[in-house]
């Protein structure tokens, strides 16, 4: 979407919504967001919401995972645009790594997924008899 390349009823919207603090209501909040976005377009297959604390993103040990995402990936429309705050990153391999912390496992399953899909049925009957 952000490219402009948004396909109606296949792409996502995903979402950045960064909140002052702890909310016990948490993912009521990003459903109702959810819910909102979609009654008022048709257009997306899903809403996906990352969700930040103002503290978390502006300090500046997150920079590399903050920072780059706030400055490079996300385009503010609505609230404080946060990226004033944030200093100017160069992306390379900690700033990839950073932004993506947290779904290492989710990928190299993926990997895993994918390695054992281009195996053909014989040899993926041999693993599970090892």
């Amino acid at each position: 979407m952000a490219q402009g390349t948004a396909v109606v009823g296949t792409s996502d919207l995903n979402l950045c919504v960064v909140f002052h603090y702890q909310a016990d209501d948490l993912e009521m909040k990003i459903s109702d967001i959810q819910s909102y976005i979609m009654s008022l377009s048709p257009m997306f297959s899903k809403i996906d919401v990352d969700i930040g604390f103002l503290d978390d993103v502006l300090d500046p040990k997150n920079q590399k995972r903050w920072g780059a995402w706030i400055k490079f990936f996300c385009h503010f429309i609505d609230g404080e645009d946060l990226s004033i705050h944030l200093k100017d990153i160069q992306i390379d391999r900690n700033v990839v790594q950073a932004i993506n912390q947290g779904y290492d496992q989710d990928i190299q399953g993926d990997f895993n997924a994918l390695e054992i899909h281009d195996q053909t049925l014989q040899e993926r009957i041999n693993l599970k008899n090892h």
